[in-house]
C-alpha cells in the first residue's frame, strides 16, 4: 500500500514539472504607419487632419508628438491618435508649405515612431480692403463710388452685396467690384450707408465692410437768409424784403418753365441786362449761395449773374454763374486774389436748368438741377467790390450777354443743403 502511494506521488510530480517547462513568455509588440496627407491651407483651429494607424498585441498604447515643424502647429489625442490643428496661423502655404512631425506610440516600455507629413494646398487667397468713402453731398442714381480693391493668388473674383443699411441703396458689379448708387433716399436721417460685401473665388470667400459717409456742405441747424430774390414776375423787383430792386435794360418778359406768361425775362444775347446797385446784402465772407433758372438758346460765353465786371487779376469779379463757349456750366469765386472756378461739362440749348453755386468752408460747390457736379477748394477771403450785381451779362462786354431766358434769381447769406436745392428744383 505504501509503495503504491510513492509511485502516484512520483508520477504527479513529473506531470507538474513538464507543464511548467512548456509555458512561454509573450512579448509586447507595436505596429505603426507613417501619416502623409494633403489639406488646404488656412484651416480652422481644432480641425481634424487624420489619425495615426497603430496597434499592439496586448495592452493599451499611448500617442504623443515628440517633435514638429513648425513648433506648436499640431496636437494629438493621446488615447486614439487623432491629429488636429493647434495653431491655424502656421498653416499658411506661403510660409509653411508643409507641416512635419514625429509621432511616438508607447505600451509599457515598448515604443515605436512614425513620420507625419502634412502638405498644404495653396488655396485661392483673397486680399481685400474695406470700402470706405466720404461723399460731399447726396449722390445721384447710377453714380459710381469707385471699385473695391481686391486681389487673388489665382483664378477670378466675383463680388456681391450680402447686406446693407439703408436697404437697396447700393449695388455691386459682380465682375468688376464697382460700387454704384441704385437708389437715393432722404439722407437727412441717414448720413451714413453701411453694408457688407462678399468677394469669392471658388469655395474661398472674404467679407469686407462698406461704409459711405454723407457730408453735406451746409449747416443743417442754420436757416439761410434770402438776401436777394428776383422771381422776375412782371418786373425785376427784389422780393427778399431788402428792396434792392433791379433796373431792366432791353430784356423782355416771357414765359417761365411752367409756361406762365410774363414770369421770366428773355435776353437777346447782345446787350440786354438787369442791374442791381451795390448793397450790403451782396457782400459775403466765407459762405453764401447763388442760384438761378436758365433756358439757354445758344452755346457761347454768357453770364447768368455776376457781381462786378473785371476779367481777371486780384480784383476779378467776387462771384458769378455762367455758361462757356466750350459747353460748360461755371461757378466762379475770387478769393485771396485768385479766381477759382467749379466747372461741369455739358449743357443743352432750349432746356431749363437750375444752376446753383455754394461757398462753404473754403470749398465751392456747383449744382446742376439737384445734382452736385463739381467741387473745388479755394484759399483766402472773398474779394468784395462796390460794383453792381448784373443779371444776364457783365458791363461793357456785350459778347458775354446771355441768350435765352432767366428766372428766379436767388442769393442767400449761407450754404443751402442739398435738400433745399432739391426743393428749389422741384418747385
Amino acid at each position: 500500500m505504501n509503495k503504491v502511494k510513492i509511485v502516484l506521488v512520483s508520477i504527479l510530480g513529473l506531470i507538474i514539472s513538464c507543464t511548467e517547462n512548456n509555458e512561454e513568455i509573450v512579448e509586447t509588440t507595436i505596429t505603426i504607419s507613417d501619416l502623409i496627407t494633403i489639406i488646404n491651407e488656412n484651416p480652422d483651429n481644432d480641425q481634424y487632419i487624420g489619425s495615426i494607424e497603430a496597434s499592439t498585441n496586448q495592452g493599451t498604447i499611448i500617442y504623443s508628438i515628440t517633435e514638429q515643424n513648425p513648433s506648436g502647429a499640431l496636437k494629438i489625442n493621446s488615447s486614439n491618435g487623432e491629429i488636429r490643428v493647434l495653431d491655424q496661423t502656421l498653416f499658411d502655404f506661403e510660409i509653411n508649405p508643409s507641416i512635419t512631425g514625429t509621432i511616438k506610440v508607447e505600451n509599457e516600455g515598448v515604443s515605436d515612431t512614425a513620420d507625419l507629413i502634412i502638405n498644404l494646398t495653396n488655396t485661392n487667397d483673397i486680399d481685400a480692403l474695406d470700402f470706405v468713402k466720404t461723399l460731399e453731398g447726396i449722390p445721384s442714381v447710377n453714380q459710381s463710388l469707385g471699385v473695391i480693391e481686391a486681389t487673388t493668388s489665382q483664378g477670378d473674383l466675383t463680388f456681391s452685396m450680402i447686406e446693407q443699411s439703408p436697404n437697396q441703396i447700393l449695388e455691386i458689379n459682380s465682375l468688376t467690384g464697382e460700387v454704384i448708387i441704385q437708389h437715393v433716399p432722404n439722407f437727412m436721417g441717414n448720413p451714413i450707408i453701411t453694408g457688407t460685401a462678399r468677394i469669392e473665388n471658388g469655395e474661398t470667400f472674404k467679407d469686407i465692410d462698406i461704409i459711405i459717409n454723407i457730408v453735406q456742405p451746409c449747416n443743417t441747424t442754420t436757416v439761410p437768409v434770402l438776401n436777394a430774390f428776383y422771381p422776375l414776375n412782371s418786373n425785376a423787383m427784389d422780393e427778399s424784403g431788402f428792396d434792392n430792386h433791379g433796373s431792366v435794360s432791353g430784356a423782355v418778359l416771357t414765359t417761365n418753365r411752367f409756361s406762365e406768361v410774363e414770369s421770366a425775362y428773355y435776353f437777346d444775347g447782345i446787350d440786354d441786362n438787369i442791374q442791381i446797385q451795390d448793397n450790403e446784402q451782396l457782400f459775403f465772407d466765407n459762405e453764401f449761395t447763388i442760384s438761378a433758372w436758365v433756358f439757354p438758346q445758344a452755346i457761347k460765353t454768357q453770364q447768368i449773374l455776376r457781381k462786378g465786371t473785371n476779367v481777371n487779376g486780384t480784383s476779378s469779379w467776387p462771384y458769378g454763374l455762367g455758361l462757356s463757349a466750350t459747353n460748360e456750366v461755371v461757378f466762379s469765386v475770387t478769393a485771396g486774389g485768385v479766381l477759382y472756378q467749379a466747372r461741369k461739362q455739358g449743357y443743352n440749348m432750349n432746356q431749363w436748368y437750375l444752376i446753383t453755386g455754394v461757398l462753404k468752408d473754403q470749398k465751392i460747390y456747383l449744382y446742376v438741377n439737384e445734382e452736385l457736379v463739381a467741387i473745388e477748394e479755394i484759399e483766402g477771403e472773398i474779394f468784395n467790390d462796390s460794383l453792381p450785381l448784373i443779371i444776364g451779362t457783365r458791363l461793357s462786354i456785350p459778347s458775354s450777354t446771355f441768350k435765352g431766358k432767366i428766372d428766379d434769381v436767388r442769393i442767400y447769406n449761407a450754404a443751402l443743403c442739398q435738400e433745399d436745392i432739391t426743393d428749389l428744383f422741384n418747385n
